[in-house]
Parts: C-alpha cells; structure tokens; sequence
C-alpha cells in the first residue's frame, strides 16, 4: 500500500469517527478524497456501486431515507450532520469504503 492510499483511508476513518472534519460542509466523499487524489474515480466509484445500499446513482450514492439521493444531496445545508440520519450514513459510508481499501490493498500488497 503507498502513501496516498494510507492517507485516504485515515481521512475516510477519521470522517467517519469525526476526528476529521470535513473541508466543506456541503461536499461529499469524493470531495474529501480529491483533496488527496485526483483519480477518486478510479479509486472509490467501484466501491461506491459495490455498497450494500447503493442508491443507484453514481453522482449521489449516499441513500436517504426519504428523498430521491440527488435531491437530498442538492437540499442537504451540512452533509455530515451526525444529528441527522443523512449525514450519519454518510460517516458510516466513510467507515466501509476505508475497511474495503484496506482489504483491497492489504490483500493485494500480500498476494
């Protein structure tokens, strides 16, 4: 595993357990992760589509409970509000897609 994967996944964990804030309030994961990797894409989408609850919308995967995902994301003013249940899956979000990182390169650096 290099250095830039180390570094995206402490931020997804660090996000999910809130000892990162994130940079914007009104940005999502990908956002997040841009600020260390331009090619989030190509790191994080597979694993997006992959998510037990996958919206079903590659641009806004986080579900909401109630609404349509683009439009939770477009309405939400702080997307990672741990008082909402919005922002509390996108944290959990956070927590999956770095376990999936770290399997995928741990196993990966072994094999």
């Amino acid at each position: 595993m290099n250095t830039k994967e180390q570094t995206i996944i402490k931020r997804l964990k660090g996000l999910a357990d809130g000892t990162v804030e994130p940079i914007h309030y009104d940005e999502g994961i990908c956002y997040e992760v841009d600020i260390i990797c331009l090619k989030r894409g190509a790191v994080l989408q597979p694993l997006m589509t992959a998510h037990p609850d996958y919206s079903g919308n590659l641009k806004y995967p986080i579900p909401h409970p109630t609404m349509a995902a683009r439009d939770a994301y477009m309405d939400a003013y702080n997307l990672w509000d741990i008082d909402t249940a919005y922002g509390r899956t996108r944290r959990e979000w956070c927590k999956w897609l770095a376990d999936r990182l770290e399997e995928k390169y741990i196993l990966g650096d072994k094999q």
